[in-house]
């Protein structure tokens, strides 16, 4: 962050490779975070549908 904000010498150099580095780290921690909830959400949408998975069989 440092980077996209300074104003000193070289900024102008600079300011242009910090952009996609932190766009790449910012994604990377957003996904950490949005993908497990999605992922708990459809299995919990599934489950609620009253879909039954394959693997799970009861066997009585």
């Amino acid at each position: 962050i440092p980077v996209l904000t300074s104003t000193g010498r070289g900024s102008d150099i600079m300011r242009p490779m910090a952009i996609p580095c932190f766009g790449g780290m910012s994604i990377a921690i957003l996904t950490m975070f949005i993908v497990p909830v999605i992922y708990c959400s459809v299995q919990e949408w599934k489950l609620k549908l009253g879909y039954e998975d394959p693997r799970f069989e009861r066997h009585d």
